[in-house]
């Protein structure tokens, strides 16, 4: 299953975090934002050579099965606000709103994640801050 296609309903992601997501999921989740697998095993709080140890079918933990889930949804709404594309250029731009920073350089925390999901709704509403 497409990660960036699970409903964003709270009680599916609840489910799917508890049952896990497998690498392959994560793998194309990490093709699709175009992450690096520094990138992505740093989002997930995981080593590259940890991420690298999983099989394709293997499940991982809640706790990464969440963040990759939470990542999704962060990327599903870029991508239809915004196109894949323009969404991708702005996650790798520094930004001012951001102190300088690139929203992909946020996306190691919590509230990092949360912040770029604020900072989306504000564009989507015009708020240019």
């Amino acid at each position: 299953m497409n990660l960036l296609t699970i409903p964003s309903n709270m009680m599916t992601l609840i489910e799917r975090s508890k049952h896990g997501v497998t690498k392959e999921e994560i793998k194309d989740l990490q093709a699709q934002a175009q992450l690096t697998n520094d990138q992505l095993a740093a989002i997930l709080h995981l080593t590259p050579r940890a991420l690298q140890k999983y099989q394709p079918l293997d499940v991982l933990r809640a706790s990464v099965s969440e963040r990759a889930l939470a990542l999704a949804q962060l990327y599903a709404r870029g991508f239809e606000f915004m196109g894949e594309e323009r969404f991708l250029r702005w996650m790798n731009r520094q930004h001012l709103s951001l102190g300088g920073r690139r929203p992909i350089d946020l996306l190691d925390t919590h509230f990092g994640m949360v912040l770029i999901g604020d900072e989306l709704g504000r564009i989507e509403q015009g708020v240019l801050a």
